[in-house]
C-alpha cells in the first residue's frame, strides 16, 4: 500500500532535519579541531549533509511544502548535539570522533525507518544514495578511530 502524501511529507522533513543536524555537528567540530586533515574531513561531512539536505527540500518543494529555512534540532539528535559540544570544548578529537559516530547511527536508523515505507521510486533512489552515504561515513569515522587515519 502507498504511503500517504502527508506521511511522505513528514518523512522527508524529518529527514531533511537529520541532515541539518549532521550539518551543524560537523561544523561545530570542524571550528573545534585543529588537525588540519580531520579539519578537512569534518568540513566535507559538513558540506555533503548540507547538499542532502538541500537534495530533500528539492523533493518537499516538488510536492508543495515550504520547509523552515533553519531547521531544528530533533529528539535524541539534538541531545547528542549537547553531548557533542561538550566533547568539542575539551578539543579532544577521539571524543568528536565518538559523538559523531553516535549521530550517524541515529541517522542511519531515521533512514532505515524511511526506506521501509512505500515511496515513491524516485525517493527510494534519492533515499537509498544518501542512506548509502551515511553508512560510509561512519565506516571511515571508525576506522579512523582504530587507525587515527582518514
Amino acid at each position: 500500500m502507498a504511503v500517504s502524501n502527508k506521511d511522505v511529507v513528514k518523512t522527508l522533513a524529518d529527514l531533511r532535519e537529520t541532515n541539518i543536524d549532521l550539518q551543524k555537528i560537523y561544523k561545530t567540530a570542524s571550528d573545534k579541531v585543529a588537525d588540519a586533515h580531520v579539519k578537512s574531513k569534518f568540513t566535507e561531512f559538513s558540506e555533503k549533509y548540507s547538499r542532502f539536505a538541500t537534495e530533500i527540500e528539492r523533493e518537499l518543494n516538488t510536492l508543495g511544502e515550504r520547509p523552515d529555512k533553519s531547521g531544528s534540532f530533533v529528539g535524541t539528535l539534538h541531545r547528542t548535539f549537547t553531548e557533542i559540544r561538550s566533547a568539542f570544548s575539551k578539543n579532544d578529537v577521539d571524543a568528536m570522533v565518538d559523538e559523531c559516530i553516535r549521530a550517524e547511527k541515529m541517522a542511519i536508523d531515521n533512514y532505515d525507518d524511511a526506506l521501509k515505507l512505500d515511496l515513491p521510486a524516485n525517493l527510494q533512489s534519492l533515499l537509498s544514495q544518501q542512506y548509502g552515504d551515511l553508512k560510509q561515513t561512519k565506516q571511515m569515522l571508525e576506522n579512523y578511530k582504530r587507525t587515527k587515519s582518514f
